[in-house]
Protein backbone atom coordinates (compact mmCIF):
# COMPACT_ATOMS: atom_id res chain seq x y z
CA UNK A 1 0.00 0.00 0.00
CA UNK A 2 1.29 3.48 -0.87
CA UNK A 3 2.01 5.98 1.85
CA UNK A 4 0.78 9.58 1.70
CA UNK A 5 3.99 11.41 0.80
CA UNK A 6 2.52 14.69 2.04
CA UNK A 7 2.61 13.46 5.63
CA UNK A 8 5.42 14.38 8.01
CA UNK A 9 6.68 12.48 10.99
CA UNK A 10 5.82 14.18 14.28
CA UNK A 11 7.05 13.76 17.85
CA UNK A 12 5.22 14.26 21.11
CA UNK A 13 6.19 13.46 24.69
CA UNK A 14 3.76 12.42 27.41
CA UNK A 15 4.15 11.41 31.03
CA UNK A 16 1.88 8.46 31.77
CA UNK A 17 1.89 6.62 35.10
CA UNK A 18 5.16 8.29 36.09
CA UNK A 19 6.95 7.26 32.90
CA UNK A 20 7.90 9.38 29.92
CA UNK A 21 6.66 8.20 26.53
CA UNK A 22 7.86 9.26 23.11
CA UNK A 23 4.92 9.28 20.69
CA UNK A 24 5.92 9.14 17.03
CA UNK A 25 3.17 9.66 14.49
CA UNK A 26 2.66 10.05 10.78
CA UNK A 27 -1.01 10.55 10.11
CA UNK A 28 -3.83 9.39 12.36
CA UNK A 29 -3.25 5.67 12.00
CA UNK A 30 0.53 5.36 12.07
CA UNK A 31 1.38 5.98 15.71
CA UNK A 32 4.18 4.48 17.79
CA UNK A 33 4.31 4.95 21.56
CA UNK A 34 7.68 4.20 23.17
CA UNK A 35 8.26 3.89 26.90
CA UNK A 36 11.48 5.77 27.62
CA UNK A 37 11.64 4.18 31.09
CA UNK A 38 12.42 7.50 32.67
CA UNK A 39 10.64 10.19 34.67
CA UNK A 40 12.10 13.67 34.14
CA UNK A 41 12.61 15.90 37.14
CA UNK A 42 10.85 19.25 37.26
CA UNK A 43 14.20 21.00 36.73
CA UNK A 44 14.84 19.30 33.39
CA UNK A 45 11.29 19.20 32.04
CA UNK A 46 9.24 22.00 30.49
CA UNK A 47 5.72 20.98 31.49
CA UNK A 48 4.09 23.63 29.30
CA UNK A 49 5.83 22.50 26.12
CA UNK A 50 6.23 18.83 27.12
CA UNK A 51 9.89 18.76 26.16
CA UNK A 52 13.24 18.50 27.89
CA UNK A 53 14.83 21.77 28.94
CA UNK A 54 18.12 22.61 27.24
CA UNK A 55 20.04 21.89 30.46
CA UNK A 56 18.77 18.32 30.72
CA UNK A 57 21.29 15.52 30.28
CA UNK A 58 19.01 14.11 27.60
CA UNK A 59 18.09 17.23 25.64
CA UNK A 60 20.83 16.85 23.05
CA UNK A 61 20.46 13.08 22.60
CA UNK A 62 16.69 13.29 22.12
CA UNK A 63 17.13 16.10 19.60
CA UNK A 64 19.65 14.06 17.63
CA UNK A 65 17.46 10.96 17.78
CA UNK A 66 14.55 12.88 16.30
CA UNK A 67 16.85 14.11 13.53
CA UNK A 68 17.97 10.54 12.87
CA UNK A 69 14.37 9.33 12.56
CA UNK A 70 13.44 12.22 10.25
CA UNK A 71 16.45 11.48 8.04
CA UNK A 72 15.61 7.78 7.86
CA UNK A 73 11.96 8.58 7.18
CA UNK A 74 12.93 10.80 4.25
CA UNK A 75 14.82 7.89 2.67
CA UNK A 76 11.90 5.45 2.89
CA UNK A 77 10.09 4.06 -0.13
CA UNK A 78 6.56 5.43 -0.27
CA UNK A 79 4.89 2.40 1.32
CA UNK A 80 3.19 1.59 4.61
CA UNK A 81 5.33 -1.51 5.02
CA UNK A 82 8.54 0.53 4.79
CA UNK A 83 7.25 2.92 7.46
CA UNK A 84 6.32 0.04 9.75
CA UNK A 85 9.75 -1.49 9.22
CA UNK A 86 11.34 1.78 10.33
CA UNK A 87 9.13 1.87 13.42
CA UNK A 88 10.18 -1.69 14.27
CA UNK A 89 13.79 -0.57 13.98
CA UNK A 90 13.10 2.37 16.31
CA UNK A 91 11.53 0.03 18.86
CA UNK A 92 14.63 -2.16 18.80
CA UNK A 93 16.87 0.84 19.33
CA UNK A 94 14.79 1.92 22.33
CA UNK A 95 14.73 -1.49 24.03
CA UNK A 96 16.20 -0.01 27.21
CA UNK A 97 14.41 3.31 27.06
CA UNK A 98 16.19 6.62 27.03
CA UNK A 99 19.52 5.05 28.01
CA UNK A 100 19.49 3.10 24.75
CA UNK A 101 18.80 6.28 22.80
CA UNK A 102 21.82 8.01 24.33
CA UNK A 103 24.05 5.06 23.44
CA UNK A 104 22.66 4.70 19.92
CA UNK A 105 22.93 8.39 19.05
CA UNK A 106 26.51 8.61 20.32
CA UNK A 107 27.63 5.52 18.40
CA UNK A 108 25.80 6.56 15.24
CA UNK A 109 27.37 10.02 15.30
CA UNK A 110 30.85 8.55 15.73
CA UNK A 111 30.55 5.48 13.54
CA UNK A 112 33.08 6.67 10.94
CA UNK A 113 35.57 8.71 12.95
CA UNK A 114 37.38 6.19 15.15
CA UNK A 115 35.93 7.39 18.47
CA UNK A 116 35.45 4.44 20.87
CA UNK A 117 31.99 3.06 21.53
CA UNK A 118 29.77 4.67 24.15
CA UNK A 119 29.97 1.63 26.43
CA UNK A 120 33.76 1.94 26.51
CA UNK A 121 33.44 5.47 27.88
CA UNK A 122 31.11 4.09 30.54
CA UNK A 123 33.58 1.32 31.40
CA UNK A 124 36.38 3.86 31.69
CA UNK A 125 34.39 5.97 34.12
CA UNK A 126 33.39 2.99 36.24
CA UNK A 127 37.03 1.86 36.40
CA UNK A 128 38.08 5.35 37.48
CA UNK A 129 35.29 6.03 39.96
CA UNK A 130 34.30 2.59 41.18
CA UNK A 131 30.68 3.64 40.68
CA UNK A 132 27.91 1.56 39.15
CA UNK A 133 25.41 2.99 36.69
CA UNK A 134 22.66 3.55 39.25
CA UNK A 135 24.84 6.10 41.03
CA UNK A 136 25.76 8.54 38.26
CA UNK A 137 24.20 10.57 35.47
CA UNK A 138 25.42 10.62 31.88
CA UNK A 139 25.38 13.31 29.21
CA UNK A 140 26.73 12.45 25.75
CA UNK A 141 27.91 15.35 23.59
CA UNK A 142 29.05 14.52 20.06
CA UNK A 143 32.32 12.68 20.76
CA UNK A 144 32.76 13.11 24.51
CA UNK A 145 30.77 11.93 27.53
CA UNK A 146 30.08 13.84 30.74
CA UNK A 147 29.47 11.93 33.97
CA UNK A 148 27.91 13.43 37.09
CA UNK A 149 28.55 11.68 40.37
CA UNK A 150 27.26 13.19 43.60
CA UNK A 151 28.39 16.82 43.48
CA UNK A 152 31.12 16.33 40.89
CA UNK A 153 31.17 16.38 37.11
CA UNK A 154 33.73 14.59 34.93
CA UNK A 155 34.51 14.84 31.24
CA UNK A 156 35.90 11.77 29.50
CA UNK A 157 37.75 12.35 26.26
CA UNK A 158 40.05 10.51 23.84
CA UNK A 159 42.58 11.43 21.19
CA UNK A 160 40.05 10.74 18.45
CA UNK A 161 37.33 12.69 20.24
CA UNK A 162 39.55 15.72 20.66
CA UNK A 163 40.70 15.52 17.06
CA UNK A 164 37.10 15.55 15.85
CA UNK A 165 36.44 18.79 17.70
CA UNK A 166 39.65 20.41 16.52
CA UNK A 167 38.96 19.39 12.94
CA UNK A 168 35.44 20.82 13.08
CA UNK A 169 36.74 24.12 14.49
CA UNK A 170 39.46 24.54 11.86
CA UNK A 171 37.63 23.24 8.79
CA UNK A 172 34.41 24.97 9.82
CA UNK A 173 36.31 28.21 10.50
CA UNK A 174 34.65 28.35 13.91
CA UNK A 175 36.40 31.44 15.24
CA UNK A 176 34.44 31.62 18.49
CA UNK A 177 35.13 27.98 19.36
CA UNK A 178 38.84 28.33 18.62
CA UNK A 179 38.88 31.29 21.01
CA UNK A 180 36.78 29.72 23.77
CA UNK A 181 37.39 25.98 23.48
CA UNK A 182 41.08 25.65 22.62
CA UNK A 183 44.31 26.59 24.38
CA UNK A 184 46.44 29.39 22.97
CA UNK A 185 49.55 28.04 24.71
CA UNK A 186 49.20 24.75 22.82
CA UNK A 187 48.81 26.34 19.40
CA UNK A 188 51.84 28.48 20.26
CA UNK A 189 53.95 25.43 21.03
CA UNK A 190 52.88 23.81 17.78
CA UNK A 191 53.96 26.92 15.88
CA UNK A 192 57.25 27.35 17.72
CA UNK A 193 58.58 23.96 16.67
CA UNK A 194 59.07 24.60 12.91
CA UNK A 195 57.91 28.22 12.49
CA UNK A 196 56.68 29.65 9.19
CA UNK A 197 58.39 32.20 6.96
CA UNK A 198 56.71 35.61 6.88
CA UNK A 199 56.52 35.63 3.08
CA UNK A 200 54.53 32.40 3.16
CA UNK A 201 52.35 33.04 6.21
CA UNK A 202 51.16 36.60 5.59
CA UNK A 203 49.41 36.15 2.20
CA UNK A 204 47.53 33.14 3.54
CA UNK A 205 46.53 34.91 6.74
CA UNK A 206 45.37 37.95 4.77
CA UNK A 207 43.19 35.65 2.69
CA UNK A 208 41.72 34.10 5.86
CA UNK A 209 41.10 37.58 7.25
CA UNK A 210 39.20 38.54 4.10
CA UNK A 211 37.15 35.33 4.32
CA UNK A 212 36.26 36.17 7.93
CA UNK A 213 34.96 39.62 7.09
CA UNK A 214 33.20 38.56 3.90
CA UNK A 215 31.40 35.81 5.82
CA UNK A 216 30.46 38.17 8.64
CA UNK A 217 29.11 40.81 6.26
CA UNK A 218 27.04 38.21 4.39
CA UNK A 219 25.65 36.78 7.62
CA UNK A 220 24.69 40.18 9.04
CA UNK A 221 23.22 41.31 5.72
CA UNK A 222 21.02 38.22 5.64
CA UNK A 223 19.87 38.49 9.26
CA UNK A 224 19.71 42.25 9.80
CA UNK A 225 20.01 44.01 6.47
CA UNK A 226 22.30 46.93 7.17
CA UNK A 227 26.02 46.25 7.58
CA UNK A 228 27.26 49.81 8.03
CA UNK A 229 28.00 49.23 11.72
CA UNK A 230 30.65 46.68 10.69
CA UNK A 231 32.70 49.14 8.66
CA UNK A 232 34.43 50.72 11.64
CA UNK A 233 35.20 47.34 13.19
CA UNK A 234 36.70 46.10 9.94
CA UNK A 235 38.90 49.19 9.59
CA UNK A 236 40.12 48.79 13.18
CA UNK A 237 40.81 45.12 12.53
CA UNK A 238 42.79 45.98 9.40
CA UNK A 239 44.96 48.41 11.36
CA UNK A 240 45.71 45.69 13.90
CA UNK A 241 46.43 43.22 11.11
CA UNK A 242 48.94 45.57 9.49
CA UNK A 243 50.69 46.17 12.82
CA UNK A 244 50.75 42.42 13.36
CA UNK A 245 52.37 41.89 9.96
CA UNK A 246 54.96 44.59 10.74
CA UNK A 247 55.99 42.77 13.92
CA UNK A 248 55.79 39.24 12.48
CA UNK A 249 59.52 38.79 11.78
CA UNK A 250 60.53 40.20 15.14
CA UNK A 251 58.28 37.82 17.08
CA UNK A 252 59.25 34.29 18.03
CA UNK A 253 55.62 33.40 18.75
CA UNK A 254 53.20 34.78 16.17
CA UNK A 255 50.25 32.89 17.65
CA UNK A 256 50.66 34.69 20.97
CA UNK A 257 51.31 37.91 19.06
CA UNK A 258 47.95 37.54 17.30
CA UNK A 259 46.31 36.84 20.68
CA UNK A 260 47.82 40.00 22.14
CA UNK A 261 46.55 42.11 19.24
CA UNK A 262 43.06 40.59 19.00
CA UNK A 263 42.22 37.35 20.77
CA UNK A 264 38.74 37.01 19.26
CA UNK A 265 39.52 37.64 15.57
CA UNK A 266 43.21 37.71 14.64
CA UNK A 267 44.11 34.87 17.00
CA UNK A 268 41.69 32.26 15.58
CA UNK A 269 42.54 33.42 12.05
CA UNK A 270 46.25 32.91 12.80
CA UNK A 271 45.54 29.43 14.16
CA UNK A 272 43.52 28.45 11.08
CA UNK A 273 46.28 29.81 8.83
CA UNK A 274 48.97 27.86 10.67
CA UNK A 275 47.08 24.56 10.64
CA UNK A 276 46.26 24.91 6.95
CA UNK A 277 49.96 25.48 6.17
CA UNK A 278 51.19 22.59 8.29
CA UNK A 279 49.95 19.00 8.06
CA UNK A 280 46.63 19.34 9.88
CA UNK A 281 46.61 15.75 11.17
CA UNK A 282 50.04 16.26 12.70
CA UNK A 283 48.81 19.48 14.31
CA UNK A 284 45.81 17.70 15.80
CA UNK A 285 47.99 14.88 17.14
CA UNK A 286 50.42 17.36 18.69
CA UNK A 287 47.55 19.34 20.19
CA UNK A 288 46.12 16.19 21.79
CA UNK A 289 49.48 15.19 23.22
CA UNK A 290 50.05 18.62 24.73
CA UNK A 291 46.46 18.88 25.96
CA UNK A 292 46.37 15.52 27.69
CA UNK A 293 49.94 15.27 28.98
CA UNK A 294 50.80 18.84 29.97
CA UNK A 295 49.00 21.27 32.22
CA UNK A 296 48.00 18.70 34.82
CA UNK A 297 44.27 18.77 34.04
CA UNK A 298 43.81 15.22 32.77
CA UNK A 299 44.29 11.72 34.17
CA UNK A 300 44.56 8.70 31.89
CA UNK A 301 42.43 5.55 32.20
CA UNK A 302 43.23 2.23 30.55
CA UNK A 303 40.51 -0.35 30.02
CA UNK A 304 43.16 -3.00 30.67
CA UNK A 305 46.38 -2.06 32.44
CA UNK A 306 47.99 -5.35 31.42
CA UNK A 307 47.33 -4.83 27.71
CA UNK A 308 49.50 -2.12 26.08
CA UNK A 309 47.09 -2.00 23.12
CA UNK A 310 44.03 -1.38 25.31
CA UNK A 311 41.97 1.76 24.78
CA UNK A 312 43.15 4.84 26.68
CA UNK A 313 40.74 7.50 27.91
CA UNK A 314 41.37 10.82 29.62
CA UNK A 315 39.30 12.28 32.43
CA UNK A 316 39.12 15.66 34.12
CA UNK A 317 36.88 17.27 36.69
CA UNK A 318 34.54 19.99 35.51
CA UNK A 319 32.88 22.84 37.34
CA UNK A 320 29.17 22.26 37.93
Amino acid sequence: MLFDDKLHILFEYKIIHNKLYMVTSCGKENILCINLQYLPSSEEWDANKSIFNWNSNYYYSIQMFEEYIIKEFALLPNTISAYKSLMDQILLICFNGIASIVEFVFNDYNKNNGVPAYNDFVKAFEIYSGACNENYEVKALDSIVIFKLKNESFEINTYESMKQYLKSYIEGESYDEIYTETEMRIWSEIYLDPGIEKEYFIPKMLNEWEIYWSTLYSSVRERVGSTSHLDGRKEASLRKLNMYFDLYKESNDVIRLAWDFDDMVLYPIAVITMVNIFDSDVCYDEYCELEFFTGGKWESISLNEEDPSALIFFIRREDI
